[in-house]
C-alpha cells in the first residue's frame, strides 16, 4: 500500500490486489467440506462462495475497466445526463461488487470457523447476500438426487 501511494504506481496495486483476491477466492471453498456435514449445505454455500468469488472479480474487472477508460466513460456520462450517468459510474459499481465479494468471503468463514457451519441459514447473512443464499438453498433442494 505504501508503495502504491508513494509511487503512485497502478500495476503493483492492481496486481497485488487480484493475487490477495484469487488467494482468498481459493482458499475458501477448501474450508466448506471439512466443516459442513449436510450435503445440500455443503453444495448450496459452495455455490455462494462462487458467486463471491463472481463478484469480487466482476468488481475488479470494472475497475479496470474505469482506471484505463476514464476518459470515455465520463463522456458515455455527459452524453446521457442525469439520472442514467450513474450507470457509467464504474468505480462505484467496483466498490459495490467487491463489498458484496468481500463479505459473502468474511462471513463465510467466519461461519465455517465459529463452529456453527451446520446452522447456517439465509438469516445468516446480510442483504443482499441473505436473499441469494436462499435462492441457491432452493437451487440445491430442487436439483434431482443423482
Amino acid at each position: 500500500m505504501v508503495v502504491h501511494m508513494v509511487m503512485d504506481e497502478f500495476l503493483l496495486h492492481a496486481a497485488s490486489f487480484g493475487l490477495a483476491v484469487y488467494l482468498i477466492g481459493s482458499r475458501t471453498p477448501k474450508l466448506i467440506p471439512a466443516q459442513v456435514t449436510d450435503l445440500k449445505l455443503r453444495k448450496a454455500l459452495r455455490y455462494l462462495s462462487f458467486f463471491g468469488c463472481f463478484c469480487f472479480g466482476f468488481g475488479y474487472f470494472v475497475w479496470l475497466i474505469d482506471e484505463f477508460g476514464c476518459g470515455i466513460l465520463t463522456g458515455a456520462k455527459q452524453t446521457v445526463g442525469l439520472p442514467l450517468a450513474f450507470l457509467f459510474e464504474f468505480h462505484g459499481w467496483w466498490h459495490f461488487f467487491t463489498a458484496i465479494g468481500g463479505y459473502i468471503a468474511v462471513a463465510t468463514v467466519d461461519l465455517l470457523t465459529s463452529g456453527e457451519a451446520d446452522e447456517i441459514s439465509s438469516s445468516s447473512f446480510a442483504w443482499p447476500v441473505g436473499p441469494a443464499f436462499g435462492i441457491m438453498q432452493g437451487m440445491v433442494a430442487s436439483e434431482k438426487e443423482v
